[in-house]
């Protein structure tokens, strides 16, 4: 039997059906059981062209998937599934797409029409040649898994409010993606496994990331920043990202999930939301790390969460707030590169969980404390390890002879020098020799401050001269 007859046995006299070639043409009205004969024929053809058709009800014997109604106006749920045609041109009219309509199909190429308001679940998903997409901002109802698994699909536009969950999962050649403005939420595992995907725009109007959005994705940065209204990201929702390097959250972001950059191994350059209170479990697992985290948690966070920076090996540098109160169970561990931990912010010792400093060689690492807690922290159970030092300094005791001393801390980034003799100018060099940092009073002063929050490095030489010439330089350790 050919396929003319195929599909004019299902049709009966309600559409005209042209097969030009290997093209097939339906004008006029369509129904489910017409568009299902073309796909369970099995045969090949080039270009489905239903531009000029109407989709009709269906009210009728048992189609694919157990379908018996179909209304008006929308392509009908997985009977063109399987379908076996490079190409598909829908009806300009059509309001929807139903679910699976043309699951593992042929297709290479596909225009939804802006006429489309809904779009079902799977619609198309698995078609394995289909290479570029875009989703019209007309689409406001959309069904998950939309492009599942589309695993030659390079190119991809949304432009509708909201990406759905699974959208475009596991899409591994997908490389570039372009969301629209109105772009509110992405929903979760949305661009999981898109291992071709290296970078994205976010909108700035973007609400919210679900969980594994990104995940297992090729992502090199990630920068929220602009995204003043983001106030939700999930768990792991850039995971196992092994290429990321950097990411930066927005501080409007008041709940992130846990492991939200798990085992992402490269990523080295992170900025958390200075909204959070707490850093949640696995958050920064088995990532490299910032080797000078002296910001990276901010001054309002309560808690640590367990393994939450385990495994930063590349951090050599870490500063705890003064509003830190507890790290839980194995909360450091495993930073090996670790060899100073400033805790001199602190005014009460936090409370620790199991094995929170598992891993570290902690005699060989410098625990810098304010003068007042050093002895406190020497009696504390898992900080007594730690080569303890005050952050208070003191500087050459004979700059000139009969002279005082010169006495220099560090007040969060701040640094003070101090002398009753005063101070003519202080200079700050970093360990290449560039001047970073000066202060020069009027007239010698008895304290003058360098603020060194703008430098990566802890590690600094400072240079002081006192009212009378004499001039000495200290090596220094934020």
């Amino acid at each position: 039997m050919t396929l003319r007859s195929i599909i004019l046995t299902a049709v009966g006299l309600l559409s005209t059906l042209m097969c030009r070639g290997a093209d097939v043409v339906l004008t006029g009205p369509v129904d489910a059981a017409a568009l299902n004969a073309v796909a369970a024929s099995g045969q090949t053809i080039g270009t489905l062209d239903l531009s000029g058709a109407e989709i009709v009800a269906y009210d009728g014997p048992r189609l694919v998937a157990n379908l018996t109604h179909s209304p008006a106006g929308v392509l009908p749920a997985y009977v063109l599934s399987g379908l076996h045609a490079s190409r598909i041109l829908l009806p300009s009219g059509l309001t929807a797409i139903a679910d699976g309509a043309l699951m593992g199909s042929d297709i290479e190429e596909v225009t939804i029409p802006a006429s489309c308001d809904s779009i079902g679940r799977g619609a198309f998903a698995s078609c394995t040649r289909l290479k570029s997409v875009t989703i019209p901002a007309t689409a406001r109802r959309l069904g998950t898994h939309i492009f599942a698994r589309c695993t030659a699909l390079s190119s991809a536009t949304v432009m509708a409010p909201v990406v759905p969950a699974s959208t475009f999962a596991g899409c591994t050649a997908l490389s570039t993606l372009t969301l629209g403005p109105k772009v509110k939420t992405i929903g979760a595992d949305a661009f999981n496994e898109c291992r071709s995907l290296t970078s994205v725009g976010f909108p700035t109007g973007l609400t919210g990331i679900g969980a594994g959005a990104f995940g297992h994705s090729g992502l090199r940065d990630v920068d929220l920043s602009v995204c003043h209204s983001l106030t939700s990201i999930g768990s792991e929702a850039f995971a196992y990202c092994p290429a990321l390097t950097s990411a930066s959250l927005p501080a409007s972001a008041t709940h992130i999930g846990t492991g939200l950059f798990f085992d992402s191994t490269s990523l080295a350059d992170v900025t958390l939301p200075t909204s959070l209170t707490t850093i949640p479990a696995l958050t920064l697992k088995g990532t490299a790390g910032p080797r000078y985290a002296t910001d990276l948690i901010h001054e309002g966070v309560d808690s640590i969460g367990a393994l939450a920076l385990a495994g930063m090996d590349a951090t050599r540098y870490l500063t705890l707030p003064s509003t830190l109160s507890h790290i839980a169970d194995e909360g450091l561990a495993g930073m090996t590169s670790l060899s100073t931990l400033d805790v001199s912010p602190l005014e009460q010792v936090p409370a620790l969980g199991a094995d929170v400093f598992d891993g570290i060689d902690q005699p060989k690492v410098t625990l810098y404390t304010s003068e007042d807690m050093a002895d406190i922290f020497m009696a504390a159970p898992q900080w007594r390890e730690f080569k303890i030092s005050s952050s208070e300094t003191t500087l050459d005791q004979n700059i000139t002879p009969g002279k005082g001393t010169v006495r220099v801390r560090f007040d969060g980034t701040l640094l003070r020098a101090a002398s009753e003799y005063g101070i003519a100018s202080a200079r700050l060099y970093d360990l290449s020799g560039h001047l970073v940092g000066s202060a020069t009073p009027a007239v010698p002063a008895a304290e003058v401050t360098i603020e060194t929050s703008a430098q990566a490095s802890p590690l600094f030489i400072l240079t002081v001269t006192l009212a009378d010439g004499a001039e000495t330089s200290v090596k220094l350790v934020r």
